[in-house]
Formats: C-alpha cells, sequence, structure tokens
C-alpha cells in the first residue's frame, strides 16, 4: 500500500488498475492532497491526477529483468532471462524501433507488469556489422549501408562491408568503426 508521503519523481504507482509512474508531483495546500503527472508504462499516455488524503494508492508491481535477445518469431522476439534460462516472447509492437539494433546475443532490460513485457531498453550505443555497402572510396562524403539487423544507416565512404561500426540507437547514427 502506498500513502501520499511515498510520492517521488520514479514511483511506480498502479491507478485504475493500469500502471504508471510519476513524472512530476507537487504537495498541495491543503493537507492531505498531491497532484500528479503520471506517464503509462508501456505507452506514451500521460494523465494528471489530484489524490486526496482518503486516496487508496498501490506500487504497481513491476519488474526488470536483463535479458538476451535469441530470435524473431512470428510477431515478436523471443528473449532470454540471462540469470534462470527462461525464454520471453514479446510482441513487436513493444519491441518498436529496438528491433532495428537487436543483433542475436544483445543484452537488454525488459520491463515487466504482471507478467507481460510493457518496455525493451537497449543501449544507446550498439556495435553492429555492416552487412551490405558499397566498397570504400575516397572522400569525405556518406553512403548508405546495411546493417547485420536489417537497419539502413549512413556510413564515411571508409567503411566497407564486415565492418564493425558503433551506431546511435535514439536517431540511427554511425559514431564510429570498431577495431
Amino acid at each position: 500500500m502506498a500513502t501520499l508521503g511515498d510520492f517521488r519523481k520514479g514511483v511506480k504507482l498502479e491507478v485504475d488498475g493500469r500502471p504508471y509512474v510519476v513524472t512530476e508531483f507537487q504537495r498541495g495546500q491543503k493537507r492531505g492532497s498531491v497532484w500528479a503527472k503520471l506517464r503509462e508504462l508501456g505507452s506514451d499516455e500521460v494523465i494528471e491526477k489530484s489524490f486526496g488524503a482518503d486516496a487508496r494508492l498501490e506500487f504497481a508491481e513491476v519488474e526488470e529483468r536483463s535479458m538476451q535477445y535469441l530470435y524473431p518469431e512470428g510477431g515478436g522476439f523471443v528473449f532470454m532471462n540471462t540469470a534462470t534460462g527462461e525464454e520471453l516472447t514479446v510482441d513487436s509492437a513493444v519491441v518498436g524501433d529496438a528491433a532495428k539494433y537487436l543483433a542475436e546475443g544483445s543484452g537488454v532490460d525488459v520491463t515487466l507488469y504482471k507478467g507481460r513485457a510493457l518496455t525493451i531498453g537497449i543501449s544507446s550505443v550498439v556495435d553492429l556489422v555492416i552487412a551490405e555497402t558499397e566498397p570504400p572510396t575516397q572522400g569525405d562524403g556518406i553512403k548508405p549501408a546495411t546493417l547485420e539487423t536489417g537497419a539502413e544507416i549512413k556510413v564515411p565512404l571508409f567503411v566497407a562491408t564486415g565492418d564493425k561500426v558503433k551506431v546511435d540507437t535514439h536517431d540511427g547514427r554511425y559514431l564510429e568503426r570498431v577495431s
């Protein structure tokens, strides 16, 4: 059971049967009230809500697991719990754009709520192999390249097929070649 005194940024609460994280809060001038801005876990929906002293609040039972990406399957992706070996299939809608940067064996953080995956967290920078690009040439330009995951990025002219590169997962930008 949560109380109004438990309100902090980042606290995960269950509101109307759905998991939310507190993004902002302010204690009311009236004693025993809190106004909060809450973001639903697993979506971008944001609500604002006031809570009185009589509010019945529950902490959301959210679990973070370190997992390893194994392979795509049907409309989802299979991950393995690195601690137990248990496998979990996550819907492609939950994985979203992270799929562009998931190579076999990639480590991820999976947020679960009542056994259901809500979000997939990947590193902000990943090392991936160039599966296909034009031969290297001289110059200061850029060229298209396809990563081992199938994602398309732009790379400098000196990068060749088979090179390992660092990629920013926020915007798909080439960062550097890895030796």
